[in-house]
């Protein structure tokens, strides 16, 4: 089974704007909303790719209720546990170039986390846990530290695709696979994404602990470094973008398919590059699986 963790999940409101004017009255063209957090977007993609999952997410308040009918409608298998406040509203725009606005979100109890151990018992060396996206505020100092160890005692493949301090403090734990993207990775040593060689800071994070890294480059593909020194790199299909939001954890989710499909590591970066470029293109996730440019990928 894969798990999935949304430590601060929310609700994205999408606005899409013919003209936007700054101090001005904007008027949106059409607008969505969807339940979101990243590790939400992990399980919803391996939905797509008829791969189960069961997610835990920490909800609270009147948005942590709209979180949760919002993720029963769209038949996900999830348990959500409760804390005090209220999760987090995020705002995109979309005008030419992607505007976000994310909101700050939760504090995580001392309580809440001991819910979620409890649930981690049934874990097993057999599972993958994939831990993604923003780390909230925790009401204990070694809240995170805590969870790391606790998703490390399950002997299960750990996925981590977080960015900063959470990225680098991850590491200790000897994750699985730790996915960052191009500007992640190189803020995490302080090294400009133009003069740098991606496979060098990669296995520097491998020297911190990190399993397997990949390593997303958005429209250029992405990279892989393997436990055993493979390094792979897989081109993006060409199409039409219209949307980056959520192709890196499509990424993650058709990389971890993949993975237990064949425990093939570069037809799971090829796959996982398939998968999030189907998601910017707008294509149907199940699609990449049989799509015309993964196979193209597979030849290379």
């Amino acid at each position: 089974m894969i798990y999935t963790i949304t430590l601060n999940p929310s609700i994205d409101y999408f606005v899409t704007l013919t003209e936007f004017t700054v101090g001005g009255l904007n008027r949106a063209e059409s607008e969505r909303i969807v339940v979101a957090g990243k590790g939400v977007n992990v399980s919803d993609a391996l939905a797509e790719l008829s791969m189960p999952s069961h997610s835990y997410l920490f909800t609270a308040g009147i948005i942590g209720e709209s979180i949760e009918k919002m993720a029963k409608e769209r038949g996900l298998s999830a348990e959500f546990i409760k804390v005090n406040g209220e999760n987090r509203i995020n705002v995109k725009l979309l005008h030419g170039e992607e505007t976000e606005i994310n909101g700050r979100g939760i504090t995580i109890t001392e309580q809440a986390l001991n819910t979620l151990y409890d649930r981690l018992r049934a874990v097993n060396a057999d599972d993958v846990i994939v831990l993604s996206g923003n780390v909230p505020v925790f009401a204990i100092a070694d809240g995170f530290d805590r969870l790391l160890s606790a998703i490390r005692g399950t002997g299960a493949k750990a996925v981590f695709d977080m960015s900063g301090e959470s990225l680098l403090a991850s590491l200790t734990y000897e994750p699985f696979l730790v996915k960052p993207n191009a500007r992640e990775l190189t803020e995490a040593f302080g090294e400009s994404e133009n003069a740098c060689d991606y496979f060098d800071l990669m296995k520097r994070l491998q020297e911190r602990g990190a399993k397997n890294v990949a390593v997303t480059l958005g429209g250029k593909g992405a990279l892989l470094l393997t436990e055993r020194g493979e390094k792979y790199t897989a081109l993006c299909p060409k199409g039409e973008a219209r949307s980056s939001v959520g192709a890196g954890d499509a990424f993650v989710a058709g990389f971890i398919s993949a993975y237990i499909a064949t425990e093939d590591m570069e037809s799971a970066l090829k796959t996982g590059v398939a998968v999030g470029s189907a998601k910017t293109f707008g294509v149907p996730l199940r699609l990449a699986k049989n799509y015309a440019v993964q196979t193209q990928l597979l030849k290379e």
